[in-house]
């Protein structure tokens, strides 16, 4: 029986180089998850212990919009970082997918 030599600079696939862009978005997609629903969690957290909830309008709406923004943010970072999500997502914009069926009958 004969072992390969694993080789830490390549993977299966390729370079480990190619697998660093997306560990790096991976990485910012977390850190922003995190940072933007943090507010709103440390909200509940916080009105989960006291006897009077804090419900301050303003604050309120800036949890639930920094919420509504880690929603919308993923594509835009997707785009932005990854030359594959684009070519995609071009590619079904402006041909529509491969698989696409013309007609329901």
């Amino acid at each position: 029986m004969q072992y390969e030599r694993f080789d830490p600079t390549h993977s299966k696939d390729g370079p480990v180089e190619e697998e660093r862009p997306v560990v790096k978005m991976l990485f910012l997609i977390v850190v922003l998850f995190a940072l933007l629903w943090l507010p709103y969690r440390a909200l509940l957290a916080y009105n989960s212990f006291v006897a009077k909830p804090y419900l301050n309008m303003w604050y309120l709406l800036f949890a639930k919009t920094a919420v509504f923004i880690n929603s919308a943010i993923n594509p835009l970072m997707y785009n932005a970082m990854s030359k594959r999500f684009r070519r995609a997502f071009l590619q079904t914009i402006l041909h529509g997918h491969k698989g696409q069926r013309k007609n329901f009958k």
